[in-house]
């Protein structure tokens, strides 16, 4: 069936018009043709927008601006936030991500999962505008971030490795001895879920939770992984090595650094693979696995890195600075904070970077690397964020508080869980906002929150 264009609706998300049909709903989002939207998400009655009128082209400008690809042409292709599509695409929204696009799933080690720009970390998604709480899962402590499926299952590390519905009940749990690992899944194209263990071994579930594949490393898999346009998946062990796999468990290739990888890697456009390594560099590999470059830092890099529109690289290291380096390598600004940097990098559509440290505070930076703002949580920030549609940043802290924030850096809302927050949170297709508790005695309660 060929689809004609695509529009934005109200969660920042796109519908589409069957120019034989005429209009049609997406049941997965809620969405009809003929309900139509300003760029602030305001509805607009009316029988919808054409392919000529001012709002189409507004809405096409957010979308490109969106998702960092302002350079891209527009034209009468079709396009998800500015990637080209081929028009066979069905009513799930996860089939709306091509191979070729750089929403795919990746969650960094702790941190943070959903659907979002890997390269940005940037979600098309709206997320919970007051912070009231949906449901509560109190029988799960969340040390990774989370990946969620086409149809709303959400992934993620405890005691084992669980499925949940999106109502918060168990749909399957996968025995991995998960005890002691980070690791976050990913999700690919064809719905395998690929996720590390503390026994060494990288995993590839069935959608339905049954063992696909395992691979063995030489050591714990307390990295994330990212995959990449031809399905191959990058992750790193405790071993020192990062791994290419491809989609069937094959070794394709894998590079030795000095020491454990817990960083997850982040993917260029240009196919180079950026990974940090406790060995306190920044690597960046060609496709093939050999060294384009390595960067040195004063401390482990356990941050995972962000890409900007322009090809430079955020990440933090445990030497208390924020790096932004350029494509070749070089440094091009850096900005010390007042502690360890475990956080890793977002970038919003304006280009600001977020981060977390340990010395409590959440950071906002300009692209040149000036300070934008400073926000002082009581704890220290080790989840990293995630932006909303409309730029709204959710981040956890370890004062126990989530926290959502406005761009400009004023507090949004804040939920106090019963917990540590070191998780860091997930944006869902309905704005439904995951994170996690830390479990850090037996007489606390853990819990995953979900927040509409």
């Amino acid at each position: 069936m060929t689809y004609g264009n695509f529009y934005v609706g109200k969660s920042g998300f796109l519908y589409k018009r069957n120019g034989a049909i005429g209009n049609r709903k997406n049941p997965q989002l809620g969405m009809i043709m003929g309900e139509t939207y300003d760029i602030n998400n305001r509805y607009i009655p009316g029988a919808g927008v054409t392919t000529t009128s001012n709002n189409y082209a507004i809405r096409r400008k957010m979308i490109r601006n969106a998702a960092n690809c302002a350079l891209r042409g527009c034209n009468m292709n079709y396009y998800f936030l500015g990637i080209p599509l081929s028009n066979n695409y069905n009513n799930d929204y996860c089939s709306l991500l091509p191979k070729s696009s750089p929403y795919q799933l990746c969650s960094p080690w702790g941190h943070f999962g959903g659907i979002y720009n890997t390269n940005s970390k940037l979600s098309p998604f709206l997320g919970s505008q007051t912070g009231a709480v949906k449901w509560r899962n109190q029988n799960t402590s969340v040390l990774s971030g989370f990946a969620i499926s086409s149809d709303g299952t959400i992934y993620f590390h405890s005691s084992k490795f669980y499925a949940l519905n999106s109502n918060g009940t168990v749909k399957w749990s996968y025995p991995i001895f998960s005890s002691e690992s980070n690791a976050s899944p990913a999700i690919g194209a064809d719905g395998t879920i690929y996720v590390g263990s503390s026994d060494n071994y990288f995993y590839a579930l069935n959608p339905n939770g049954t063992l696909k594949w395992r691979y063995q490393t030489g050591g714990k898999v307390n990295s994330s992984p990212a995959i990449g346009t031809d399905g191959t998946i990058y992750v790193g062990s405790d071993d020192k090595y990062l791994y290419a796999l491809n989609s069937i468990g094959n070794l394709k290739w894998r590079f030795e650094t000095s020491d454990k990888i817990l960083s997850c890697p982040a993917i260029g456009s240009d196919g180079t693979i950026y990974v940090g390594s406790n060995d306190n560099y920044l690597y960046a590999l060609n496709s093939n696995g050999t060294s384009k470059w390595s960067y040195l830092t004063g401390g482990r890099i356990i941050s995972s890195p962000a890409i900007g529109s322009d090809g430079t690289i955020y990440v933090g290291s445990y030497d208390n600075y924020v790096y932004a380096l350029n494509s070749n390598g070089t440094n091009k600004w850096s900005y010390l904070t007042g502690g360890e940097v475990a956080s890793s990098p977002s970038i919003g559509s304006d280009g600001t970077i977020y981060i977390g440290s340990s010395d409590n505070y959440v950071y906002a930076f300009y692209p040149n690397g000036t300070k934008k703002w400073s926000y002082p949580t009581g704890g220290e920030v080790g989840s990293s964020p995630a932006i909303g549609s409309d730029g709204t940043i959710y981040i956890g802290s370890f004062d126990k508080n989530v926290y959502a924030f406005y761009p400009n850096g004023v507090v949004k809302w804040k939920f106090e869980t019963d917990n540590v927050v070191r998780s860091s949170p997930a944006i869902s297709f309905d704005g439904t906002v995951y994170i996690g508790s830390l479990d850090i005695s037996s007489t606390i309660i853990n819990s995953l929150y979900a927040f509409k």
